[in-house]
């Protein structure tokens, strides 16, 4: 899981990643083939709102909160995906989860 300072680094350089992100997508030689003629606008906007999803994502699984930067989430915030008593991954062999 990412911790509250690489959630915040992520934040901080969203911007800059999507972009990042575009120029690499449109610097591929078949980028049309990839994503469809004419779709350059929704490719853009997918790429941005990636990268939202992700630093959100983030910030979740760290335990903090864009809405309140350095915040920690009290514990009944947390998002309980990792929490032994929700997940059956976290409390029985891979085996009998599996099966």
């Amino acid at each position: 899981m990412p911790c509250a300072q690489a959630s915040a680094g992520f934040e901080q350089n969203r911007s800059r990643l999507s972009e990042e992100l575009i120029r690499r997508m449109n610097a591929r030689l078949y980028v049309d083939l990839l994503i469809g003629s004419g779709n350059q606008a929704m490719m853009k906007n997918n790429s941005r709102n990636f990268c939202r999803f992700t630093s959100t994502l983030f910030a979740i699984l760290a335990g903090t909160s864009h809405l309140n930067p350095g915040r920690e989430m009290p514990a009944h915030e947390k998002p309980l995906l990792f929490s032994r008593r929700v997940n059956p991954l976290f409390t029985h062999p891979p085996e009998e989860v599996f099966r």
